[in-house]
């Protein structure tokens, strides 16, 4: 496959189970896209290192290898969780959310952690305290919902999935 940045979590499956693409190839494809796009998108808070995102993870289930983002309400054990808010600012997560630690369970690779409305109080990631997420296709519109940092990664072909949350009921 010659454009893993929009392949499906299927097709990246298929092509990890037949080896024509390692683990490590695709979280390096996904870590280089967050350095060569997510400057002016504005999706990530934080990608962590490559070494501790495969210790992080099982190596078998489902979404084994399959890197991925979640949104920076959700916690990752011994990783900053801050809501997009500087009050928050130097918190580390002692545990993992139930999202994260299920996903873990699969295999899924959290590749980081994703802007937010300030609290997930928001309808546009704009009221984030570090930064503005814009709409990978048109960065005069934002994203959407408080959740716009997930949505854009994936729209962006950043990450094949991201975790986001509603908060508007």
């Amino acid at each position: 496959m010659n454009n893993l940045s929009f392949a499906s979590i299927k097709e990246l499956r298929e092509l990890l189970d037949s080896k024509k693409i390692t683990t490590e190839q695709l979280l390096d494809h996904c870590i280089a896209q967050f350095k060569k796009h997510d400057a002016d998108l504005g999706s990530a808070l934080e990608v962590f290192d490559k070494e501790s995102i495969l210790k992080a993870s099982h190596a078998k289930g489902i979404l084994a290898g399959i890197p991925g983002l979640l949104k920076d309400n959700i916690a990752q054990e011994n990783r900053a969780l801050t809501c997009a808010s500087k009050i928050l600012e130097g918190l580390e997560s002692t545990y993992d959310a139930t999202a994260s630690a299920r996903l873990k369970e699969q295999g899924a690779l959290l590749l980081g952690r994703a802007n937010c409305d300030e609290f997930a109080m928001g309808s546009s990631t704009e009221t984030s305290a570090y930064q503005k997420t814009k709409n990978p296709w048109d960065p005069t519109r934002v994203p959407g919902g408080s959740s716009g940092g997930s949505a854009a990664a994936v729209a962006a072909g950043l990450v094949p999935w991201a975790l986001g949350s509603e908060t508007g009921g």
